[in-house]
């Protein structure tokens, strides 16, 4: 939770900024409004802030007195500027005082809010890296990650995965790659399995939206199975990556060529137990076949065949999970007459036949 000061002599300028703020993606603790430079250090000299927001102009020599304060009190605060700096030298002055960015016009919405939600990213980033550090140099087992370290990175990533922030997507899994690097890979292994967990938890719970594969019991013994560090880290991050185009994709409905993907993935799982082709899925969206395939693999990552092919192995994984249902009723429940060609499809995807898969699972739950 983060707590954001404003120091402004004008109310309207306050207003406006703390109703920017209450609109923005910042999950906030509280808003401090202060009229004064002198006003804000009292309250800085005994209490933290997280981002402050600040008049620093030329004009304003209180301002930059202002950033020195918090700079020597608050080491990990975050200094956001605005006012009319404009020329090479004043800039520099200003960043060279310790403002991490500046903004010339306050009033423009669509700039303001870009420069809060950018700083509440950096704010996030900084909490989890330090939260890291943290769990580093206190456990003694080995294991370099906490629960609130895992659920705090889990949020970040999926925030920037519904706007794909490409930058910020990219630090946060490179966290997550470090943490792997510093601990054993028993312990990497659990907290895989531990964020998986957490990821299906806010997807049920409706933080973000998404058609991809999330987790399973198969998937545990996967990932327990791995040897190598490597060869985890890049499991995890190639996920990672299609995981969060996957939820930009589902997030963006109001988008022209979304919506026809989003309607062709609509179709795929309602109609994947039937013999659908490629031209059956264009058609339905009124798409040309040729450029429906290049397009939706433009969007998804995927082929349309690849696409199909997960759908029906994923709900052909969970319907093995019941014992009541034979392998040939599976291979039809997906769309499959030839139960033996769907075995090859099957093995080809998860590297076990369906019956060594449906043994694997009574173990898994005995």
């Amino acid at each position: 939770m983060c707590t954001i000061m404003v120091v402004d002599n004008n109310q309207l300028t306050r207003n406006w900024v703390q109703d920017c703020i209450h609109q923005s993606n910042i999950k906030l603790n509280k808003i401090i409004l202060c009229t004064t430079e002198t006003e804000a250090e009292a309250y800085i000299s005994s209490h933290s802030v997280d981002i402050a927001f600040a008049r620093i102009d030329k004009a304003n020599p209180a301002g930059v007195k202002l950033v020195k304060t918090i700079q020597n009190n608050l080491l990990f605060s975050i200094i956001l500027g605005y006012g009319n700096c404009k020329d090479y030298h004043s800039l520099c002055h200003v960043f060279n005082n310790g403002v991490s960015q500046y903004l010339q016009d306050v009033f423009n919405k669509q700039e303001l809010e870009g420069l809060l939600n950018s700083a509440y990213e950096r704010y996030c980033s900084n909490r989890i890296k330090l939260q890291s550090m943290a769990t580093k140099t206190s456990e003694e087992s080995g294991k370099a990650y906490s629960d609130t370290f895992l659920t705090q990175l889990v949020e970040s990533y999926l925030r920037n995965a519904k706007v794909n922030a490409a930058e910020m997507l990219e630090s946060y899994i490179n966290m997550l790659l470090d943490v792997m690097d510093s601990q054993p890979l028993h312990h990497s292994k659990t907290m895989v399995l531990e964020m998986l967990i957490i990821i299906t938890e806010k997807v049920n719970d409706g933080m973000v939206k998404t058609d991809y594969v999330l987790f399973n019991a198969k998937d545990w013994q996967t990932i327990m199975s791995f040897k190598s560090a490597e060869d985890l880290k890049r499991m995890c991050a190639n996920y990672l990556t299609n995981l969060a185009k996957n939820i930009y994709l589902l997030s963006n409905t109001k988008k022209q060529k979304t919506s026809s993907i989003l309607s062709a993935m609509n179709f795929i799982k309602c109609n994947y137990h039937k013999d659908i082709s490629r031209d059956d899925v264009a058609y339905a969206v009124s798409l040309n076949p040729c450029y429906f395939s290049k397009f939706f693999k433009e969007q998804l990552g995927e082929s349309f065949v690849s696409y199909l092919r997960r759908i029906r192995m994923e709900k052909a994984k969970t319907l093995l999970e019941s014992a009541d249902v034979t392998i040939t009723a599976v291979s039809e429940k997906v769309g499959y007459a030839d139960s033996k060609y769907f075995s090859k499809l099957f093995v080809d995807y998860t590297g076990v036949t369906p019956g060594e898969y449906r043994k694997s699972i009574k173990k898994l739950l005995a």
